[in-house]
């Protein structure tokens, strides 16, 4: 019997444990791995068989050409690049490669797939390692897309777009090099903002520490939007609104920069100003118009309104019931003239904003009285009845007393004049929050198609030369624009041939 030599049983007992070893990693390995003999698998592990849906013997025994699509993504040949990557392998040089397989059903996947040459007991084998490369892919798909589309959108925006690395410009899109009017991106890249720039700002800070302080404050605060005075390359400086956004990565900070072109918005913007200035130029002078032409008519109106008087005196006695007439036209006419030109004065102030308000506290009910005695020859000329009351003893309001006056008079008149029968009734009521003025008649009424547009200027529901009421239908506009400077409401309600109820709300303010 020959005893073994020591030596010699000691590296086979050292292979044996490192074969065993191998065992267990290939079988517990979260990879397939495959041993190729001669091209041919004629080992693989459990996750082999997962991998590729298939059975132990759909394996052995067959190639990597019959897991593989004819042609791979990059468009070679599947055989030709698997051989090639094979023999390098057998020659002793490590592969690791991407790699589209084929499932035993069919279905396409992508791999990464290292090949090392490996000393068994057996001989030389080839160990192959495939790691299922799908959701690195999706991964990887889904980002080039995204760095496509950024490309695409950072290409074809309008706005101009750059990159700022560090205080310069390492980057910039199309528009931005037709918006600074350069020939190419290469003439404007690795300049600070302030090389693009006046050499001040509108502001008259040096644009180069306004820039740098511009980008700190992006990058403190994550982004900064601001306007700018940019250059371009023949001199011209022109307005530009400005978002910088901190973009932290990596390989380093960077800013993202985008301009907007604000020229025609700043002359918009002055060309706006202008028009404002006119308009109230314009306000002003209109104001003064009025006032004058006020003042020029109602002197002479006066005169003749106070002669025609005196000489209805002097003639009382001389002069029939048909004459004395003539002078109680003049008298109406007059007042009516005098009326309109009030109104068109008043109209113009609220419209310019003018009037100044003189606020103090009175009594709405004695505002109230004041205008029935003073419509009262109007009311018993139409033969009408009009009944008034308060349900508060003092009724006391904090507003202009001219506004509020004239509001409840030319309410109260336009109620005598469209009715015709019956009469009105006024009262006077509140809430916890609000005085309440409510006037009501048994006129004619308005229809819900014009009463949309009651309060508006110049508008009356019969209107053309065949209106059957005078006025220049200034009276409503007019009487909401008094109630509105004072904070106050007012609100109608109007069923056409069965009267309207108007209703005025003040708010309560606390008195002195």
């Amino acid at each position: 019997m020959t005893s073994q030599d020591p030596k010699q049983s000691q590296a086979e007992k050292k292979l044996h444990d490192s074969e065993n070893m191998f065992r267990i990693l290939f079988e517990t390995s979260q990879n397939a791995i495959f041993i190729m003999k001669e091209n041919f698998f004629i080992e693989c592990n459990q996750n082999s068989l997962e991998m590729f849906k298939c059975e132990h013997g759909d394996i052995i025994g067959h190639t990597l050409m019959e897991f593989s699509p004819a042609i791979q993504p990059d468009g070679t040949d599947s055989s030709n690049k698997a051989f090639a990557k094979i023999d390098a392998a057998w020659k002793g040089e490590p592969q690791l490669f991407e790699w589209q397989h084929k499932k035993f059903d069919g279905t396409l996947f992508d791999t990464e797939i290292r090949l090392n040459l490996i000393q068994l007991s057996t001989g030389p084998l080839i160990l192959a390692t495939v790691k299922d490369f799908t959701d690195h892919k999706i991964v990887e798909n889904a980002l080039s897309d995204s760095q496509n589309k950024y490309k695409t959108l950072f290409q074809k925006s309008a706005d101009a777009i750059l990159i700022i690395e560090g205080d310069k410009f390492v980057d910039c899109n199309d528009a931005t090099v037709k918006m600074l009017k350069y020939d190419n991106k290469a003439e404007l890249l690795e300049t600070h903002p302030s090389a693009l720039s006046p050499p001040r700002q509108p502001d008259g800070r040096d644009s180069f520490e306004k820039a740098n302080e511009m980008m700190s404050i992006a990058i403190d605060h994550g982004s900064h939007r601001f306007e700018w005075d940019h250059k371009r390359k023949d001199g011209e400086v022109f307005p530009v609104e400005v978002l910088l956004t901190s973009v932290p990565l990596p390989e380093g900070h960077f800013i993202h920069v985008v301009w907007r072109d604000i020229t025609l918005k700043k002359q918009d913007q002055i060309n706006l100003e202008k028009a404002l200035e006119d308009a109230k130029q314009g306000a002003k002078i209109k104001s003064l118009f009025l006032a004058n032409i006020s003042h020029e008519i109602r002197t002479p109106l006066n005169s003749i309104i106070g002669y025609a008087d005196l000489l209805k005196e002097m003639l009382d006695d001389r002069v029939g019931a048909d004459e004395k007439e003539f002078f109680d036209i003049i008298d109406r006419s007059g007042q009516r003239l005098i009326r309109t030109v009030h109104e068109i004065l008043d109209m113009s102030q609220m419209d310019t904003q003018s009037y100044n308000l003189n606020i103090n506290e009175f009594d709405l009910s004695l505002i109230v009285q004041q205008a029935i005695t003073e419509l009262t020859p109007r009311i018993k000329e139409k033969n009408l009845t009009i009944d008034f009351y308060s349900e508060i003893k003092n009724p006391i309001l904090v507003a202009d007393e001219y506004c509020i006056t004239q509001a409840v008079s030319n309410i109260i008149d336009n109620a005598i004049k469209y009715t015709n029968e019956g009469g009105l009734t006024i009262w006077i009521d509140e809430n916890i929050e609000n005085t309440i003025l409510v006037i009501k008649d048994t006129g004619i009424g308005i229809s819900k198609v014009y009463l949309k547009q009651v309060f508006d200027i110049f508008s009356q529901e019969s209107a053309g030369y065949s209106r059957k009421y005078e006025g220049l239908g200034l009276g409503l506009a007019l009487t909401k624009r008094y109630l509105e400077v004072n904070n106050a409401e007012i609100n109608i309600d109007s069923i056409k041939g069965a009267g309207t109820k108007v209703t005025i709300t003040f708010p309560k303010e606390e008195t002195s």
